[in-house]
């Protein structure tokens, strides 16, 4: 029968080396990887000629005829090509939310409408970590509906402003 004789040497790290080493490690890596890239001559070369100038766009703010007299700061949907109040009891306008009106529109006139970002409106007073859903007549409200559909519709970045990132919609039994 054979006997077996192991040893085991332990030794200690102290896990601020241990990150020290790491970190000396990645830079190494990465200063190998910058030298080897300058070698091949990838950062060197002709410049060419400067581009057309582009056009600016603010994607995140729409404009549609409004098809009735909306306020400010409630949620719509697009429909003809006019903007109307979305409604959370209304199933049909589950996948149709277009975004929140940055102002007040007349009925024929233009509705500028805020499919994403930051929204501010003073006289809100959000509370933090609650989503805003959808309500009745484009109306936002931080308590979800019971009925029809729930549609968040943003998150508050601070009492008065809203960051707006339209979700899928969820059907209610």
């Amino acid at each position: 029968m054979a006997a077996y004789i192991f040893r085991i040497r332990v030794l200690i790290i102290p896990t601020s080396l241990v990150v020290l080493a790491r970190e000396t490690l990645v830079r190494t890596y990465i200063l190998c990887i910058q030298v080897l890239l300058e070698s091949m001559n990838i950062f060197t070369g002709k410049n060419g000629r400067q581009g057309e100038p582009g056009t600016s766009t603010d994607d995140t703010i729409l404009s549609y005829e409004a098809g009735q007299t909306v306020s400010g700061h409630r949620a719509v949907i697009l429909e003809d090509e006019k903007v109307y109040y979305a409604d959370c009891t209304t199933l049909s306008h589950a996948k149709r939310i277009l975004g929140i009106t940055t102002g007040a529109a007349m009925v024929g006139v233009l509705a500028n409408v805020q499919v994403s970002g930051e929204l501010t409106e003073p006289s809100w007073s959000w509370t933090l970590d609650v989503p805003v859903w959808l309500s009745t007549t484009g109306l936002l409200s931080q308590t979800p509906p019971l009925s029809g559909f729930s549609l968040t519709v943003g998150f508050p970045v601070s009492a008065t402003k809203l960051l707006v990132r339209i979700s899928e919609p969820i059907f209610l039994a």
